[in-house]
């Protein structure tokens, strides 16, 4: 219920109004709705029962966060290319 008045806010001290807050989400919520979805496939077919199975899914669904981000924002895939180089 606060986010429209922080939004307001927001955008008469500094000027960054409501479609500038949706673009900058825009990516990072894609990328959290495919990892989230690839999180529910993979508990769906491997069906874990141990803490070290539902622990290695979670790594594998981080990753492919991970891995969506670093592809899908700028900023990131100058850091990844740097890591590649060293």
């Amino acid at each position: 219920m606060l986010i429209p008045l922080q939004i307001h806010l927001v955008n008469r001290v500094a000027g960054i109004g409501m479609l500038d807050h949706a673009r900058a989400l825009a990516k990072p919520v894609a990328a959290a709705t495919v990892m989230g979805v690839a999180a529910a496939l993979s508990f769906y077919v491997v069906d874990p029962a141990g803490l070290l199975t539902i622990m290695a899914l979670c790594g594998v669904a981080a990753l492919i966060y991970a891995a969506i981000v670093a592809t899908i924002l700028p900023q990131y895939r100058k850091a990844v290319r740097q890591l590649v180089r060293v």
